[in-house]
């Protein structure tokens, strides 16, 4: 075990042990920072708490209990004269670790109280930039179970008298985050909806006109579309009958996020080349009615969805084989929508003077590696929504999640999709094993290794977590293939020399050992193993050099 792995369950069986006897006082003490272990003098008491937390089996029930002792030295703390605590550490750690733990009711109503208290009298937040104030702030938007606070974040998107400035920039997205927050459209879609358009129509007034409004609005919607994971026809659908009415601007950019919600009409099927016509022809009445709709609206993406949707039962074609079909499908979509009319950027409307100067290089804009970023920001997004529901509990929800972002992810134009596909899955399989749901994590894995043989993270991943349900020798049997697989990998060489001692097998763990050391000298889990199990042998004499050297 690493110092730091050794020094993080050190503070979690210190975390147990307050949580079980409610000891709040213990809890007020290390979040200022007082009985922590000295692994870095720039991480918060709050993270280091937190990150302890994290690496428990159990986290949902310690992080609860946790939080309803932090709810109980919050109500304290407003009830506290100011001197008796350093504000600047305590008072921002209570609201940093707040922000950072699943959702506790008590833990909401006493972040409310505080926040409607207000920031004078004998509540009093002593550093200069107000730093604990805007970590209450995210801490609110993060613990809200309902939708009493959404005044409160519409007020900070209205402009009003405030200057435009870097620290209005952050305000603005974090009013933003805490309305989504707000949202519920599983639950209450129609009041989802109608508060979304209110917000849109209120941060556009807020920021149009400035250089920075067109991408505060387009990370906006960005942010909205990530923050829920629903399919584009589903944002369509919602979001169409308001959409008509939004100001030009802010209809441009939505329609950059949604190209569905702006049809062009084409009243007829155009002219196509003979061996698509064929093809069309051989449609059925139902389904060229449904494309000849799609057509009117110029839904270039539900198009080719829909076409991609035929390729597994395709129509037959007089003197064409399933092959040339299934081929003429696909040229069919690149031929009513062009790879090359895919729709640009929009500039708002006070930039028209300079459009002439920006088209070249709009022209030659590399699109395809922001596509990757946005779409690894929507996976980190949807997991750490995973996680979060995992937290509060709701397993059911999570799982739907996931199996909605690994359909999309499938579904991806991408040649190597298969790679993000398994990375998602281990992602989301270390998740599910730091909540103690080990059969889970298992079946994530060999999922992930089907979807990508050549992925070790994968591969070690599963021989760890068969090592954590106690299944010891298919953990071995594992850890020895990636050994062979990749034999310049540390991880499943100490993974191989950590099984074979929980085994029993002294002899061959501490062989393993001495060529992990040998090969990987600084490595300090084989160096610390290999000192364990010659003390397990009797070996004392040289398990105490083996230490000393350590």
């Amino acid at each position: 075990m690493s110092i730091t792995n050794a020094a993080r369950a050190q503070l979690l069986k210190t975390l147990v042990g307050i949580a079980r006897n409610g000891d709040a006082a213990g809890l007020q003490s290390l979040l200022c920072g007082v009985g922590l272990p000295a692994l870095s003098r720039d991480d918060e008491p709050a993270l280091q708490i937190h990150e302890a937390l994290l690496s428990s089996d159990k986290y949902a029930d310690s992080a609860k209990s946790v939080a309803k002792l932090l709810a109980r030295l919050i109500r304290q703390r407003m009830n506290a004269p100011a001197q008796q605590i350093d504000d600047d550490v305590y008072v921002y750690n209570l609201f940093l670790l707040a922000t950072r733990l699943p959702r506790v009711n008590d833990l909401f109503e006493g972040l409310l109280s505080f926040h409607e208290t207000g920031f004078g009298g004998r509540v009093t937040l002593a550093n200069a930039r107000n730093r604990a104030g805007a970590q209450l702030q995210r801490a609110l938007a993060e613990q809200q179970p309902d939708a009493r606070l959404r005044d409160y974040w519409m007020g900070l998107l209205r402009q009003g008298v405030r200057d435009w400035n870097p620290a209005r920039r952050t305000e603005l997205l974090e009013a933003w985050w805490g309305l989504l927050n707000t949202l519920d459209f599983e639950n209450a879609p129609d009041d989802a909806t109608t508060a979304l358009d209110d917000a849109l129509r209120t941060l556009h007034d807020s920021v149009e006109g400035h250089p920075e409004g067109l991408g505060l609005l387009q990370l906006a919607l960005w942010r909205l579309d990530s923050a829920f994971p629903l399919d584009s026809a589903t944002w369509v659908g919602m979001l169409a009958p308001y959409w008509k009415q939004w100001p030009e601007l802010l209809q441009d950019i939505a329609a950059e996020c949604w190209p569905a919600l702006h049809p062009q009409a084409r009243d007829d099927m155009p002219l196509l080349p003979d061996n698509l016509s064929r093809i069309w022809e051989s449609l059925e009445v139902a389904d060229r009615g449904k494309f000849r709709d799609i057509l009117r609206r110029n839904a270039a993406e539900d198009g080719r969805q829909f076409l991609k949707s035929m390729i597994f039962h395709a129509p037959q074609v007089v003197g064409m084989t399933p092959q040339e079909v299934r081929a003429g499908l696909k040229k069919l979509g690149e031929h009513l929508w062009p790879a090359e009319n895919k729709a640009h950027p929009a500039f708002p409307q006070h930039e028209t003077g300079e459009r002439e100067d920006a088209e070249p290089t709009r022209r030659h804009a590399k699109r395809p590696s922001f596509d990757r970023i946005a779409h690894l920001e929507i996976v980190n997004r949807t997991l750490s929504e995973i996680e979060r529901r995992l937290g509060e509990g709701d397993e059911a929800v999570a799982r739907r999640y996931l199996d909605e972002l690994l359909e999309q992810q499938r579904g991806s134009p991408l040649a190597d999709q298969h790679v993000h596909t398994a990375k998602t899955l281990a992602k989301a399989a270390a998740i599910v094993q730091r909540f103690g749901k080990l059969e889970w994590a298992e079946s994530l894995l060999r999922t992930a290794c089907k979807e990508n043989h050549d992925d070790n993270i994968s591969a070690c991943g599963l021989a760890d977590v068969l090592k954590a349900r106690g299944e010891l020798e298919a953990a071995e049997v594992q850890y020895r293939q990636n050994v062979a697989r990749w034999p310049n990998d540390e991880v499943p060489a100490c993974g191989l020399a950590d099984v074979l001692k929980a085994r029993g097998e002294l002899e061959a763990a501490e062989v393993q050992y001495r060529q992990n050391v040998e090969r990987w000298p600084n490595n300090e889990v084989s160096a610390c193993g290999l000192a364990d199990v010659l003390k397990a042998r009797g070996e004392l004499e040289a398990a105490e050099a083996q230490y000393r050297q350590n």
